[in-house]
């Protein structure tokens, strides 16, 4: 107990403060005394404390001029062959209170267990599907991926790849349910959960397209494997829909003729949807629809309303419709919004523009009021819109739906002639 106090009281002189605090840092580094510090404007002090430990075996340099090189195998050395028989780790450890971390150790236990994380997911029974073990290998060179992939030990990445290994789910399962049953928690699959990150990802990747970066898209991605994220409160609202059979969707079309119904993403994914296929309108505003509703009633023809940016119930609407043989026609407010709309619906399902064009945009400008255009431009359209967006954004001004409702109504009304519910 003496020798350790003189020893920690030896090295706590100030000349030997700032070369151990440099040797603690490389011993850390290196795990263990190897490597050199460098004493950049030594100080006279630090010189002399220096020579009595390592004796005359060490070239005292000049003091603030030259740069010295020690090697912490000397300082080791010397600490071995002194009365306190110690190494420089021993004496690192006595002087500041506390143990060393040896990061290399650590580092390599880190690489270690990267390595475990990838060599346990690589043999996943769903990587047998060619499009996950190719997605895996993205995602271990992909920095932001991988890192939610080491998250929680990998055990959210292999989580990922059970639920992988269930979908597409028929019947459709709700998101809530399937994270319960594959990790104990209805959150795991959530959007700010790694799993939940890395399983909107892979399917993204399936999908060969770019992963979504919105709360509503995401939604739609999840529901096109049968993975049902709010299937109460993601609605549609649509009139006089072309629905056949003896369904829960159908009924309530026929029950509710002339009106309008709200469809939850639940309803329209119980059961199969069979369409009597003809001429299908899409709008983007409700005031278009419920308008509709007041005048046209039962002689409208089919409308569906996107409220805004559609939902993932919009969407499997506007699916079910088209694959019913359905045509759909789109028309949005003549802005940025509008446009993402719009050329959503033409990518997706291939719908065609109503009254959405060049032509209709300048008739618009010069017949209604119009307001100043503002948010950003989409970053990707479809290539038949270019013209129409090149033209809002040269002329800076927008048109909403309400200002066109009497063209757009006398459009529904020489369609709907034919109607029958």
């Amino acid at each position: 107990m003496k020798a350790a106090g003189e020893l920690r009281s030896l090295l706590a002189q100030q000349g030997f403060r700032r070369p151990l605090h440099l040797a603690r840092a490389k011993v850390e580094e290196q795990g263990g005394a190897r490597g050199t510090i460098a004493l950049e404007g030594i100080t006279p002090e630090e010189v002399r404390c220096l020579g009595a430990l390592l004796g005359r075996a060490w070239r005292a340099p000049v003091a603030g001029a030259d740069v010295p090189r020690l090697e912490l195998r000397r300082i080791d050395a010397a600490l071995r062959d002194s009365r306190f028989r110690c190494t420089l780790p021993e004496a690192l450890e006595l002087l500041h209170g506390r143990s060393l971390c040896d990061r290399r150790a650590a580092r390599q236990a880190l690489r270690d267990g990267r390595e475990a994380i990838w060599e346990r997911a690589s043999t996943h029974h769903a990587c047998a599907d060619r499009r996950t073990a190719q997605w895996l290998e993205h995602v271990s060179r992909t920095g932001a991926l991988a890192r939610l992939a080491y998250a929680e030990n990998g055990d959210g990445l292999i989580a990922c790849l059970d639920a992988a290994a269930l979908l597409p789910a028929d019947p459709p399962e709700a998101q809530a349910v399937l994270a319960a049953r594959l990790r104990g928690s209805a959150h795991a699959l959530d959007a700010g959960q790694p799993c939940g990150a890395l399983l909107v990802s892979l399917l993204a990747a399936w999908a060969q397209r770019s992963t979504p970066t919105g709360a509503a898209e995401r939604r739609e991605l999840l529901a096109r494997f049968g993975v049902l994220s709010d299937s109460i409160s993601c609605a549609v609202v649509a009139l006089n829909l072309p629905v056949r059979g003896e369904g829960l969707v159908a009924g309530m079309t026929r029950l509710a003729a002339g009106r309008h119904v709200s469809l939850t993403l639940g309803n329209l994914t119980c059961e199969p949807l069979p369409m009597r296929g003809c001429k299908v309108f899409m709008c983007e505003n409700p005031t278009v629809l419920s308008e509709a509703e007041r005048r046209l009633g039962a002689t409208c023809p089919p409308l569906v309303c996107a409220d805004g940016q559609f939902t993932t119930a919009c969407l499997r609407l506007l699916e079910a419709l088209v694959s019913g043989g359905c045509e759909i026609r789109v028309h949005g407010d003549f802005d940025w919004g509008g446009l993402h709309i719009v050329s959503r619906a033409m990518q997706t399902i291939g719908a065609e523009p109503w009254r959405y064009d060049v032509a209709a945009y300048r008739r618009a400008v010069a017949t209604v009021p119009t307001t100043q255009l503002s948010s950003r431009a989409p970053r990707e359209l479809d290539p038949q819109l270019q013209g129409l967006a090149a033209a809002i954004g040269t002329d800076g001004r927008a048109v909403h739906e309400e200002a066109l409702l009497d063209v757009l109504l006398d459009d529904l009304r020489v369609n709907g002639s034919d109607v029958a519910i």
